[in-house]
């Protein structure tokens, strides 16, 4: 009688047989290689944009002095851009397509304006805390002229005058913002959470596209002719996982590097968020070969892994960061390995954590791919009897 075949030549032809597949398939260049890079760099062109000067048209019915006061303390604002706009209409209709970000009507009379906000629901609250402070500045200016008006009985706007000349008189308080626009800007630790979230859900969506490969397999009684070699189950299942994981982390390398090379991503700490890609290798190891082992089709298996990966993604934090997320939401994705990871992405690459910090959410994803792994292996030796 033969003797089995060598355990280590099992698992490195099952792998070898399975990097070959993916390769031999010209559309898996695209899913693996460009598709998430191009998704990183959309978002990161989406956050560099958020970043920009806001543009904020005008409509001023008056030509008041308060107006025109109004308009100067607006326009002083490095982040925004003002724009003269025609009448209400004409702002509301710039506003809907986009053209600005939002804007404001004045009507009335100097003694008493009214000023009216306009802006679409996703306007960001900068936007609004800057016009809340150019309004409160401009009121104040006003209180001030009308108490000299008053007090010295002159004209409100010789008033107005006297006041801006003993505000430009009158002792300034310096207030210096620094920012560290190497690692600590707000746009560059966006960028990276949202890179981040794009590497926890294509590394589990690329470790379930392998679900379709071992199906095939099964199907066409590969698996079952490899065991006929003779080779103890043992090393089929894992050389069929392996094969998975390494494809899986192929995936992961291509982000991490990509990403660092092409948009400046800063990872913070490479070994915990490789921790991180291992932990989580193995979580979408084990669901491809479970679904791989109980699936009946390949248009069955591909939908599920695809639906499955894309919503446990968006529950788990990879299209929002979970920060953003309701408590009820943010306790509901904790359901999800995803959420484990991207919570730890969060914590090195926005709060500046590192492997202390994480080390809980590496050992919870190891746990559960060690647990989907082992019934994806009961389930396969059953199957293979």
């Amino acid at each position: 009688m033969s003797s089995p075949t060598g355990p280590i030549a099992t698992v490195s032809a099952l792998v070898r047989a399975n990097l070959q597949r993916l390769l031999r398939e010209k559309s898996n260049y695209f899913f693996i290689l460009a598709l998430p890079l191009m998704i990183v760099f959309a978002l990161g062109v989406a956050v560099a944009d958020s970043a920009t000067s806001s543009l904020i048209g005008v409509v001023n019915e008056t030509g008041s002095q308060t107006a025109s006061a109004f308009r100067h303390r607006l326009n002083a604002a490095d982040s925004v851009r003002l724009v003269d706009m025609s009448s209400e209409a004409d702002l509301r209709l710039a506003i809907a397509r986009k053209a600005v970000d939002a804007g404001y009507v004045v009507t009335g009379s100097e003694g008493h304006l009214k000023v009216e906000w306009f802006a679409a629901p996703e306007a960001n609250l900068e936007l609004r805390s800057i016009l809340q402070s150019a309004l409160t500045e401009t009121n104040v200016r006003g209180q001030v002229a009308q108490v000299v008006a008053d007090q010295e009985r002159v004209p409100l706007t010789e008033a107005t005058d006297l006041a801006d000349k003993a505000a430009e008189i009158a002792p300034k308080v310096e207030v210096k913002v620094s920012h560290d626009d190497d690692a600590g800007s707000i746009a560059g630790a966006i960028r990276s959470s949202l890179a981040g979230g794009q590497l926890t859900l294509f590394l589990f969506l690329t470790a379930m596209a392998g679900s379709g490969y071992l199906l095939t397999s099964r199907l066409y009684g590969v698996t079952r002719r490899t065991q006929a070699a003779p080779v103890r189950i043992g090393w089929i299942i894992l050389g069929e996982a392996l094969g998975r994981f390494v494809v899986a982390l192929i995936q992961a390398a291509i982000i991490f590097f990509g990403s660092i090379l092409l948009f400046g991503v800063d990872w913070k700490e490479p070994l915990a968020v490789w921790l991180l890609c291992l932990g989580m290798g193995m979580v979408g190891t084990g669901a491809a070969m479970l679904l791989g082992t109980v699936g009946r089709s390949e248009q069955q298996v591909g939908a599920i892994a695809t639906t499955l990966s894309l919503v446990l993604a968006a529950i788990g934090g990879s299209m929002q960061p979970l920060a953003f997320f309701p408590d009820t939401m943010r306790t509901l994705a904790f359901l999800t390995p995803h959420a484990w990871m991207n919570d730890a992405l969060w914590t090195i690459l926005v709060k500046g954590g590192g492997l202390a910090q994480v080390w809980p959410a590496i050992l919870v994803l190891v746990a559960e791919g060690l647990a989907l792994l082992g019934l994806a292996t009961w389930m396969m030796r059953r199957s293979l009897r």
